[in-house]
């Protein structure tokens, strides 16, 4: 009896989720009642199991790869930025050591 009550509710029944990156609308189809009886059942009654679907699951593994796709660019991005200071650093050094040498030699 409850379910027909709540299952309008955004609460219980998201209209959307967004998770990591991926969004993904949710539609669930709620059960046909199978008592016309307005009397509370005293049998416990079960949501319904949810299965993963083949398309769902491409659209995860799709999902996962793009993210690992960006991370990769992410984290070579973020190597070569390094490098390009650690290089520079190195110059600096060089740079303030040849400095140094000058002014040793006056």
């Amino acid at each position: 009896m409850l379910r027909p009550i709540l299952d309008k509710d955004p609460a219980v029944n998201p209209p959307c989720i967004i998770s990591s990156g991926c969004v993904n609308a949710v539609h669930i189809t709620p059960e046909p009642s199978t008592t016309t009886d307005p009397q509370p059942s005293t049998s416990t009654t079960s949501l319904p199991k949810k299965t993963v679907t083949r398309k769902r699951q491409s659209e995860l593994i799709t999902c996962v790869e793009k993210m690992t796709e960006e991370a990769n660019q992410h984290r070579k991005l973020i190597r070569d930025e390094l490098s390009a200071l650690v290089h520079e650093e190195k110059r600096r050094n060089d740079l303030f050591e040849k400095f140094l040498d000058t002014l040793n030699k006056q």
